[in-house]
C-alpha cells in the first residue's frame, strides 16, 4: 500500500530501497502513512469497514513505526493495538524523536532503532530471517539499537553515520501526481542553531555526490515525467561548490531549464555566485531562514547591524535573479528583545513587494537540541512526559495560542509576546500571495 501523503516520507522510501537492494533474501514491504491507530490496523491487515480487502494474504513478520515528537504518543497507541492483534510479531520504533530521547521508548515496543536506520534495519530483518525470531540479546548484538531489560534502557554499540550516502539507492517512488516530486540530496546542516534538531539527528553534514544527484534528477525526468522538484535538504545552499557542479552536470545533460526547483537555505549563505548557479540550475523559488538573534547561543542577544544587513542583501540578490523569495523567522527565543521583534517586523513591512511568503514561527521545542535542555533545566518541561501531543507545534503564527505554549524568554512578558504575535499574524497575512 503506497503512502497516502502528497509527499511520502523519504526516510521510509530510502529504507525500503536500501533493503530491496542489499537484502540477500526475499522481502515484501508494505508502507502505510497514517497517525490513526484503527486505520493502521486495517491497512496492515487488509480489512476496511469490516470487510476482508486483503486478497494477497499479507501477514507481517516485523512492523516498524516512525514518529516525530508531536505524534509520539499516538505511535505508542498504535503499537499497543498492533501487539494486541499480532502477538509476538516484533514492533520497532524509529525516527527523530526516539533517536533524541531513547529513554522515552514506550513499553509496547520491542526495541528502538537509534539514528539512521538503513544498515540497522537491514541487519534486524537479516537476523529475523535466519533465526525466525528476535531476542533482547539479538537486538543488543546489532549496533544502533536500544531495548529495555527489566524496565531499564540498554544500548547496543553506537552505529556511526553512513559516510558515503551514494551507497543508498534512490528512494522507492511511485509515479507522482502532477509531475512533482521531492528529493533530499544531503543530511545535516553546517549551522548549529540552538533550536534546530538537524544537528542532533544527523551530526556532521554529509551529501550525495553531484554525480549521484545529477543521475537521480535525470532518472526522475526520463522515467517518472518529473517537471518540478522540491529540494527538501535542510540547507541545499550549504556548499556553493557542489551547487555549481550540479548545475554544470545538468547543463551537459541538456536538462537545465526543463525542470523547475524549490530549495531551502539560509540568508547568511547567500552570494551572487551561488544564486547565479541556482538560477542556472532552474531554481525559481527559494525559502530563506533569516537571522533573528544570535542563534548559536542560548541567550543570544541582539543581532549586529551586519547580520541585519545580510538578511536584506540576500533577499535582494534572490529577488533580482527572478526567484520567488520566502523568508522565515523564529521568535520567542531566550534573550530576544522588543527591538529584535521590531527589526523583524520592519524588515517584513519594507520587503512586501519582494517576498512571496513570510513565515514567523514562535519557537518550537525539539528533543535533543540545546534549547530543549535549557527548557528542562529552567523547569519549563517535566523530566517525564506522558502525552507528547501537548508540545503543540506553532510553525504558523496564525494558530498561536499562549495557553498551549512553552514560553522561554525572560526578557519579555508573555502578554507582550502575544501582542507581537497578533501583529505579525496581521502583517504576514498581508504579505502572502
Amino acid at each position: 500500500m503506497a503512502a497516502t501523503a502528497i509527499y511520502p516520507p523519504l526516510g521510509i522510501a530510502c529504507l525500503e530501497a536500501y533493503i530491496e537492494k542489499y537484502a540477500d533474501f526475499p522481502v515484501e514491504i508494505k508502507t502505510i502513512s497514517t497517525d490513526n491507530p484503527e486505520a493502521a490496523i486495517q491497512a496492515i491487515s487488509g480489512t476496511q469497514n469490516g470487510q476482508n480487502a486483503g486478497s494477497s494474504g499479507f501477514e507481517p513478520d516485523i512492523i516498524g513505526i516512525s514518529a516525530v515528537t508531536e505524534g509520539f504518543t499516538r505511535a505508542g497507541e498504535i503499537a499497543v493495538l498492533l501487539k494486541s492483534k499480532y502477538g509476538n510479531i516484533p514492533v520497532l520504533l524509529g525516527g527523530c524523536h526516539i533517536s533524541a530521547i531513547p529513554e522515552s521508548l514506550p513499553e509496547a515496543f520491542d526495541a528502538a532503532v537509534i539514528g539512521e536506520g538503513e544498515i540497522t534495519f537491514l541487519r534486524i530483518i537479516s537476523v529475523l530471517y535466519q533465526k525466525g525470531s528476535l531476542t533482547g540479546e539479538d537486538y543488543l548484538s546489532i549496533p544502533g539499537m536500544m531495548v529495555r531489560i527489566n524496565g531499564n534502557p540498554v544500548f547496543s554499540p553506537f552505529r556511526p553515520p553512513i559516510e558515503d550516502l551514494d551507497t543508498i539507492p534512490y528512494p522507492r517512488r511511485s509515479i507522482p501526481r502532477l509531475g512533482i516530486t521531492h528529493m533530499v540530496t544531503s543530511r545535516g546542516c553546517p549551522f548549529s542553531c540552538i533550536y534546530c534538531a538537524t544537528f542532533a539527528l544527523w551530526g556532521k553534514v554529509r551529501a550525495h555526490s553531484p554525480e549521484y544527484v545529477t543521475n537521480e534528477i535525470k532518472y526522475l525526468y526520463e522515467n517518472l515525467g518529473i517537471r518540478q522538484i522540491i529540494l527538501f535538504d535542510d540547507n541545499f545552499t550549504a556548499s556553493p561548490k557542489r551547487v555549481k557542479i550540479i548545475a554544470d552536470n545538468l547543463e551537459k545533460e541538456n536538462l537545465n531549464g526543463k525542470i523547475s526547483y524549490l530549495c531551502y537555505g539560509r540568508t547568511r549563505a547567500v552570494s551572487r555566485e551561488l544564486v547565479s548557479d541556482l538560477a542556472r540550475l532552474g531554481v525559481d523559488e527559494i525559502y530563506l531562514g533569516a537571522d533573528s538573534v544570535q542563534d548559536s547561543r542560548i541567550e543570544g542577544g541582539r543581532l549586529d547591524k551586519a547580520s541585519l544587513a545580510k538578511n536584506q542583501t540576500s533577499v535582494d540578490i534572490c529577488h533580482n535573479a527572478g526567484m520567488r523569495v520566502n523568508c522565515s523567522f523564529v521568535i520567542g527565543l531566550p534573550g530576544q528583545t522588543k527591538e529584535d521583534l521590531d527589526d523583524i517586523y520592519n524588515f517584513i513591512d519594507n520587503n512586501r513587494s519582494k517576498l512571496t511568503g513570510i513565515q514567523v514561527s514562535p519557537i518550537n521545542l525539539f528533543p535533543g537540541t540545546p534549547l530543549w535542555e535549557y527548557a528542562v533545566n529552567k523547569g519549563k518541561l517535566p523530566k517525564q512526559i506522558k502525552d507528547w501531543s501537548v508540545l503543540e507545534n506553532f510553525t504558523h503564527i496564525s494558530g498561536f495560542t499562549p495557553e498551549n505554549y512553552i514560553y522561554l524568554n525572560e526578557n519579555m512578558s508573555i502578554e507582550t509576546f502575544t501582542d507581537y504575535c497578533r501583529k505579525f499574524d496581521n502583517l504576514v497575512t498581508g504579505v502572502i500571495t
